[in-house]
């Protein structure tokens, strides 16, 4: 299934920001993207990164690790 811009925007935010300061958790990512002004501070926010972090792990885009 293609993505939307939007999330591959915040794919590609939130994997320069975990290679920059490797490693980061969901959370530090989250308020990495908040502070920059990439998303707003709201819960469903919150679940979208978590849920592009998880498809771009399992896309090969971020490691595990």
């Amino acid at each position: 299934m293609a993505k939307l811009p939007k999330t591959l925007r915040l794919r590609e935010e939130a994997y320069t920001m975990s290679a920059a300061h490797h490693p980061m958790t969901v959370r530090q990512i989250y308020y990495q993207l908040v502070s920059g002004q990439v998303i707003k501070n709201n819960l469903s926010q919150y679940h979208a990164v978590s849920k592009a972090l998880v498809d771009a792990r399992l896309d090969g885009q971020i490691p595990w690790h």
